[in-house]
């Protein structure tokens, strides 16, 4: 999302820049994932993970990160779009907190959402098997 910034200081409720963003992007973003049946097989989740500056405590900043990824899921459901009920079911919310900041400096840009893909793994047993050469 190229360091999109959503959020004002301190605040859960997207901006409406944000929202003009999310508007355009998670249609493109949703058809692009569901076009490819492979594609779509493997990916179990879709993880949008809230995250702040390292401005404020560690824990308020924790809840602030998730109350950011609860706002996008909430505003995609708001949005209209063909495959919103598969891009639905496999949503996930996520805080982050401060864990990725710029512990350096306050920066607008660590105000973000990113989304991030969890992908199925091969069978455990199997991986097992094939590790340790058993039938």
């Amino acid at each position: 999302m190229d360091n999109k910034i959503l959020f004002e200081e301190g605040k859960s409720e997207l901006s409406p820049e944000g929202e003009k963003f999310l508007t355009n992007f998670i249609p493109i973003y949703s058809s692009t994932i569901f076009s490819n049946k492979i594609f779509d097989d493997q990916v179990s989740r879709i993880i949008i993970e809230g995250h702040t500056s390292s401005k404020g405590k560690d824990q308020d900043n924790m809840n602030l990160s998730f109350q950011r990824a609860l706002a996008v899921t909430e505003f995609i459901d708001s949005i209209n779009f063909p495959e919103k009920q598969a891009l639905k079911q496999k949503l996930l919310a996520a805080g982050r907190g401060e864990i990725d900041s710029n512990q350096e400096i306050d920066s607008p840009e660590d105000r973000k959402v990113m989304f991030r893909f969890q992908f199925k793994r091969a069978d455990l047993e199997e991986l097992f098997n094939a590790k340790y050469n058993q039938p």
